[in-house]
């Protein structure tokens, strides 16, 4: 039954990304699926549990990609760098697709967008390496022009994808931001007592290198980086209330 779900669904899905461009073909019947069935759609992906999810969203990316992959290929001409703004001007193109329907499809949670802007980042970035090692003989203009433009890019991601710790307070749950930074500090004293019973110095094992000891550097979009940043954001806006209580104290 599990595997009939997933049959039909994934054919819906290529049904409708064909429809609208993407992917070479379609397990469907051709069919035009409303907007809001493929929406219902993923929460039964997500139901299913286990990998379901992550390997569902693998496809829709692979679908929605599939162009891309073909038209900078290494045997095609748009892959040579002096084409590279080309790249993102196709990226571009497809948020504004993603946008004007397919992000009412996939929930918000699930961050589709990111997901896919991610793999093509992988693509692309897989593909300039390529090209750098194919061409023995460099445009040094080319070269320039083309960092550029991967500079300018990594600030459009910026722009679009960064949320700041403000907007990341509001979509928490209050109890929740709470109950991280708790544990977090509850983590960070057992830490330091570990490394006090083992007779290690303080300044070695202490809260300075808790997050990242043993693990090398975190992850920025990790729970633990989430965290980290949250908690600093919070100590400076209490620095800067104090600060504030001091000066009107002062004035009057």
């Amino acid at each position: 039954l599990t595997r009939a779900f997933k049959k039909q669904i994934y054919a819906e899905f290529d049904d409708a990304l064909l429809a609208d461009g993407f992917g070479a073909m379609s397990t469907g019947d051709g069919g035009r699926v409303p907007t809001a069935t493929l929406h219902d759609a993923c929460f039964v992906i997500e139901a299913l549990g286990g990998t379901a999810k992550a390997d569902f969203m693998r496809h829709c990316c692979a679908k929605f990609l599939h162009d891309y992959h073909n038209a900078f290929a290494a045997s095609e001409p748009h892959a040579k760098l002096e084409y590279t703004h080309k790249r993102f001007e196709w990226w571009t193109r497809l948020m504004d697709q993603f946008d004007a329907k397919w992000a009412r499809v996939f929930p918000d949670k699930w961050h589709m967008d990111e997901e896919l802007t991610r793999e093509f980042c992988e693509i692309t970035k897989l593909s300039l390496q390529q090209t750098l090692q194919q061409d023995a003989l460099l445009d040094v203009t080319a070269l320039v022009k083309s960092l550029q433009c991967c500079l300018s890019f990594e600030k459009e991601l910026g722009e679009r994808f960064v949320r700041d710790i403000e907007e990341l307070q509001r979509e928490l749950d209050p109890a929740e931001i709470e109950r991280m930074i708790e544990q977090e500090r509850r983590d960070a004293e057992l830490r330091h007592q570990a490394a006090a019973e083992a007779g290690e110095d303080d300044d070695g094992g202490g809260d300075g290198g808790g997050s990242a000891a043993g693990g090398g550097a975190v992850n920025p979009h990790s729970v633990e980086a989430i965290k980290m940043r949250f908690e600093q954001f919070r100590r400076e806006q209490e620095k800067q209330d104090r600060a504030a209580q001091l000066l009107r104290q002062g004035g009057g």
